[in-house]
């Protein structure tokens, strides 16, 4: 496309106020609607708390040293979760926060490492640490969307063993240890791949972000120097780790990681996934490590298990991104995964991510969320029960909202009142159904390329009328009995008024709640035939039956036949 046109289009979606511009990729969730952010990358380091003695994020002028100036100032100048943890307490260390921020469940690795597994080694992958749980990539391909890993110095495709050079760790590389993407070559040599490609360490990742089918999901594995998992000054790995507590590696520790940002950030916001304005980078360390009251000025001692009681930091850039934004909200890895189904609309993969705080609040982008109410509405069978659905506005947003709706088979709905809203506002709209039943309608609200839904259920309710038996034959002067069945249809639990349109019967009782019966005599008619008319009343609802009356002038016959449903 010539830049002059791409231009245009792309001026045009600011001026309507889209809140999905174009961009390379799918624009979608999984339900095929605008999503908020079309691309996320994701990029973990290693063993690091949000601040102190050993902390990511110290201002200058502070009381502890700053290793790391350029991450400290993407957390000023975007947005910081300031109360952000792992969930590694009690588990296998890095692994288990690797599998947490993938698939919400930790129980399996944890299991496999009490029992003597060591999942953070290559070799028992396949064996003791294999993992069959779901996980996001599943829930990701499931909605159509689209994903990738990347590995730096990895040097195939979905590689089991760490790397001669030791600087990738399979124990980093989470992705792996799920056997149906493992066991599946074409799925694993796909999707997780070497970061590096044309001379540049993460080339792959960038080549990506350039192309037109960008992955939803990106996420990046740093080298174990760029990681800082371990000391290597001038670039050169030592051995020596960097949980070490030894003043003199921090600085170079800290700073590699920081200087690897310094270089890889620039080039991401360089790409056209980046410039289209739907991608979100957020930077995490796996867990704190240096976890005591000496080591993080912000010790929790009250943190829910299985967090440690330090914070790690969680940063998030993007066009859409909040600046100068910080968050006291508790979040956990859970709630990465939680931000992605809320973005994506995709389904919760275990009730630890369902029950997660997502990190939308730091994601600013006009738009609305339509809502129904009542969501459940009750009505008798043959009237009208009436919704409203309201257009609430997010973030300045100003534009026409235009709604239609999804009608059912066996329901009938008049027009939407009004059929559009501009910025904020409830219509209505008012169906019937003359079958007892529940109908679901959805409405659509649509604003450019901004699409919401919101269900409304109809619940229309009944009651049917029997007369058992329906054909009584009795001889003069014998009274003819029957039985009135009341029968509650789809949750119908109000009175049922009964009456008969002959003196010579009684009803008893005469007033029935939901479902029951009630019994019939009549007495006193003469020689021949009669009819009897029952009927039921209920607010609109009204449902006769009759019963025929035999009268024989001598002897006495019991009669009967099938009964007649209202």
């Amino acid at each position: 496309m010539p830049r002059p046109i791409l231009l245009v289009l792309l001026l045009l979606i600011v001026i309507l106020g889209s809140a999905q511009p174009m961009s390379a990729g799918s624009d979608t969730n999984a339900n095929g609607k605008s999503a908020v952010l079309s691309h996320i990358i994701i990029i973990m380091f290693e063993n690091r708390p949000i601040n102190g003695t050993y902390g990511i994020i110290n201002q200058p002028g502070g009381p502890y040293p700053v290793y790391a100036p350029y991450i400290t100032t993407l957390a000023d100048n975007y947005s910081l979760a300031a109360d952000y943890y792992d969930l590694s307490n009690g588990g296998c260390g890095s692994i288990t926060d690797y599998i947490a921020i993938t698939s919400a469940n930790i129980t399996a690795i944890n299991s496999a490492c009490s029992a003597g597994g060591h999942c953070n080694d290559y070799y028992n992958i396949t064996t003791y640490c294999s993992l069959s749980q779901q996980n996001i990539a599943d829930r990701i391909e499931a909605a159509g969307l689209s994903w990738k890993a990347y590995m730096e110095n990895m040097t195939v495709p979905c590689e089991l063993n760490t790397s001669a050079d030791y600087r990738y760790q399979v124990g980093h590389n989470p992705w792996v240890y799920y056997s149906d993407i493992r066991t599946n070559a074409n799925r694993c040599d796909s999707h997780v791949i070497p970061a590096w490609a044309g001379g540049n360490t993460d080339g792959a990742l960038l080549n990506d972000l350039n192309s037109a089918s960008t992955p939803n999901l990106m996420w990046l594995t740093p080298n174990i120097c760029n990681s800082m998992y371990v000391y290597c000054p001038g670039g050169n790995d030592s051995g020596i780790s960097c949980t070490h507590a030894d003043p003199d590696i921090q600085s170079t520790c800290v700073g590699e990681g920081d200087l690897f940002l310094q270089t890889l950030v620039p080039e991401i916001m360089n790409t056209q996934a980046w410039n289209s304005g739907s991608t979100a980078l957020f930077l995490t360390w796996d867990e704190a490590t240096f976890d005591s009251r000496s080591q993080c000025p912000a010790y929790n001692s009250s943190v829910p298990y299985p967090s440690d009681h330090c914070q790690i930091p969680g940063i998030w850039l993007g066009p859409r991104v909040k600046q100068h934004y910080v968050s006291t909200a508790f979040y956990t890895h859970y709630s990465v995964l939680a931000t992605l189904e809320a973005i994506w609309e995709l389904p919760a993969l275990t009730s630890y991510d369902a029950s997660a705080n997502p990190m939308t609040e730091f994601f600013n982008t006009p738009g609305f969320t339509l809502s129904a109410k009542p969501t459940s509405v009750k009505a008798d069978a043959g009237a009208a029960g009436s919704s409203n659905i309201t257009v609430t506005p997010l973030n300045g947003f100003t534009g026409t909202v235009t709604l239609t709706d999804t009608v059912p088979s066996g329901l009938t709905c008049g027009s939407i009142t009004p059929s559009s809203v501009n910025g904020s506002g409830t219509v209505t709209v008012s169906c019937s159904a003359s079958v007892a039943d529940n109908y679901t309608l959805m409405i659509t609200g649509t604003s450019n390329l901004l699409v919401r839904t919101a269900n409304a259920t109809f619940q229309f309710q009944d009651f049917s009328i029997i007369e058992i038996p329906a054909n009584i034959t009795v001889s003069t002067g014998v009274a003819a009995n029957s039985t009135i069945q009341i029968t509650a249809l789809n949750g119908f639990a109000r009175i049922v008024a009964l009456a008969t349109n002959s003196t010579s019967c009684t009803l008893n009782p005469t007033n029935i709640t939901g479902s029951g019966n009630a019994s019939l005599s009549c007495s006193g008619f003469t020689a021949g035939n009669h009819t009897v008319t029952i009927s039921g009343t209920s607010g609109t609802l009204y449902h006769p039956t009759m019963i025929v009356i035999t009268v024989q002038g001598s002897g006495s016959v019991g009669g009967g036949g099938p009964p007649r449903r209202a």
